[in-house]
């Protein structure tokens, strides 16, 4: 069975706010955009993430040099 994640969650487990996380699903100074989350939110709802998708984006981007 697939494990969500909210955005708090996301948030909490990289120590960035939800403005950062906006960012990051736009593109990252690695080159990888962060996940699109599974569930957006709706009427108010908070995002879902899968959290295969974001570890696979974490062990990507997370410790990589910024790219230019």
């Amino acid at each position: 069975m697939a494990k969500y994640i909210t955005s708090d969650q996301v948030c909490e487990m990289f120590g960035i706010t939800k403005v950062s996380l906006w960012r990051w699903e736009k593109n990252t100074q690695w080159g990888m955009p962060f996940p699109a989350p599974a569930f957006p939110s709706v009427g108010g709802a908070p995002k879902r993430y899968l959290l295969s998708d974001v570890r696979n984006w974490e062990k990507h981007c997370i410790g990589k040099k910024a790219v230019a």
